[in-house]
């Protein structure tokens, strides 16, 4: 599984403020821990300043690429913010996203090809995220076709379902999971998540996050964008890896244990409400 690291986003704390007034070394420290959690991308956004996001998020792909040697995963619904990040990237990045809503294919899909990148698919359409599996599918399959229409290769497109919160939808968990399973196997395209959003609003976070990981995975989740500094939710993706036989010999698990990271306290719930 493709772990993409969370935490430079300027909706978290401190991150809005580092942007702001340019504290590379906090945006480095955060970068740093990600890669060294074992994040293959890192996820950066800037959108919390609007009018100064294409500014600000080719600031942070500097900043991030200056110490660490990892592709970033650009969060923006701004094509001009996303061409100023492109600029200074070094290797493939991963755009994030294009959707069904108007305009966003247009904006994003050019600049993808342009510069050879990966792009994820999120299904939506212009009433937002469907409640349903059949919406989702329904709006993954124009994606797709939107994608090929611009000549890029399918396998550098990723599908999102969408995740809504179960705590405001119950039916949302089930849903995305039922999606996975149809992407896999009627479309065969590689699929992706952002495995917090399925807990907003809820105590022990955490516990719901790697509970539904783990489920997801079983349903051939490719890739995910997430806390990889949440080492309970790290080791259960190598548990859930190694028990799908994705994991030859248990390699990856075994290396884990070595590290320590499969040890009791990282698994433990977090006290609080928080995630």
């Amino acid at each position: 599984m493709l772990v993409i690291g969370e935490r430079i986003n300027s909706s978290l704390s401190g991150v809005a403020e580092a942007i702001a007034s340019r504290d590379g070394a906090f945006i480095q420290t955060l970068a740093l821990r990600q890669a060294q959690a074992g994040a293959h991308f890192l996820e950066i956004n800037a959108a919390s300043a609007p009018g100064g996001e294409p500014d600000n998020l080719e600031w942070l792909a500097r900043t991030v690429q200056e110490v660490v040697d990892l592709p970033l995963c650009l969060d923006s619904t701004s094509p001009s913010a996303v061409e100023a990040a492109l600029s200074s990237h070094r290797g493939r990045a991963i755009v994030n996203s294009i959707t069904g809503e108007p305009g966003r294919v247009e904006g994003i899909l050019p600049l993808v090809k342009k510069h050879r990148c990966q792009v994820v698919g999120l299904a939506v359409g212009p009433e937002g995220v469907p409640h349903s599996a059949q919406e989702r599918m329904e709006n993954a399959r124009l994606l797709m076709d939107a994608v090929k229409d611009y000549d890029i290769p399918l396998e550098d497109l990723y599908l999102d379902p969408g995740v809504l919160p179960v705590s405001v939808a119950k039916e949302a968990g089930v849903a995305v999971l039922q999606t996975l399973l149809d992407i896999r196997s009627t479309l065969g395209t590689k699929t992706i998540l952002g495995v917090s959003n399925i807990s907003f609003g809820l105590p022990r976070r955490r516990l719901l996050n790697r509970t539904f990981l783990a489920a997801a995975l079983a349903q051939g989740l490719n890739a995910a964008i997430l806390d990889p500094l949440d080492l309970g939710l790290m080791a259960t993706a190598a548990a859930a890896r190694a028990l799908m036989g994705e994991d030859e010999y248990c390699a990856a698990y075994l290396a884990a244990f070595r590290q320590g990271l499969l040890d009791a306290p990282a698994l433990g719930v977090e006290s609080g409400q928080g995630g």
